[in-house]
């Protein structure tokens, strides 16, 4: 397993950072004990990378006052040594009813805000007038959670969630779980982020003293934390009667309130 997870690190890994793996295992049957490389590339998502190892087995090695100059230099030159790559390419997921894929297809995921803002999409969605303006009138501007469309960090079964509530939304229908390219999106959307929703277990009296710990703009460090959770422990202190009562979530605050199609990947498996 571990060798087929990292396989399909590397497939998306930069070309930079296949150079620099592939360097470091070369050094590695060398018999090379101690290894530190850095580089600079323009086409790189950071603008550069470093790959690393220590085995301690060389007490005179040079290897790690060799590392601390180079720490010193990646944050001279403006890179982050701690930064793991894999950041670079964070999907998120979202549920779909089955019946308004073909919408999300040609429209794309949308908030509340961006159907509204959409009059194309708002028309496809309520053909009929009056409940076109129904359903506009109940929108409010200061409910955070009709500003963007709504997003998981993990891909979870939906009979997992209806295991630990048989009555919940995902068990009246037929849903499709999508996922989202976020690093793709954001890099195209520079102003868009990430506002994460119930990032902390909470009861209803407590919500006005710990909001700032439930609810925040998340940076795109703790969204790529977030997603390497497992689901089993984002959902530990799920409160039933809720789509993720007490489950970190949150919802994607763009300017149009919409996820192209082009960042979609509809096929999840």
């Amino acid at each position: 397993m571990r060798k087929i997870i990292r396989k399909l690190i590397l497939e998306s890994a930069p070309d930079l950072n296949l150079w620099l793996q592939k360097t470091g295992d070369e050094a590695r049957k060398r018999g090379i004990t101690d290894f530190h490389i850095v580089a600079t590339d323009p086409n790189h998502p950071l603008g550069g990378g470093s790959y690393h190892y220590t085995s301690g087995q060389d007490s005179i090695s040079p290897v790690k006052r060799i590392r601390k100059i180079m720490i010193d230099w990646e944050n001279e030159m403006g890179f982050d040594p701690d930064h793991d790559w894999r950041s670079e390419d964070i999907r998120l997921y979202s549920f779909v009813p089955e019946k308004d894929i073909e919408s999300v297809k040609k429209w794309g995921l949308a908030g509340t805000r961006g159907i509204i803002q959409n009059p194309g999409l708002l028309r496809s969605l309520f053909p009929n007038r009056k409940a076109r303006q129904s359903w506009v009138s109940k929108y409010d501007k200061k409910d955070i959670t009709l500003q963007g469309p709504s997003i998981l960090f993990q891909i979870v079964p939906r009979d997992f969630i209806i295991s630990l509530d048989s009555h919940h939304l995902l068990s009246k229908g037929k849903y499709r779980l999508i996922e989202i390219k976020w690093s793709e999106f954001k890099r195209d959307n520079p102003g868009a982020y990430i506002m994460g929703l119930e990032l902390v277990p909470y009861e209803d009296e407590e919500y006005e003293e710990m909001k700032s710990q439930i609810e925040r703009e998340l940076s795109d460090d703790e969204v790529f934390k977030l997603c390497q959770k497992s689901y089993q422990e984002t959902w530990k202190d799920y409160v039933p009667g809720f789509f993720a009562g007490n489950v970190p979530h949150g919802i994607i605050m763009c300017e149009s309130g919409i996820v192209e199609p082009k960042y979609l990947n509809f096929n999840v498996s």
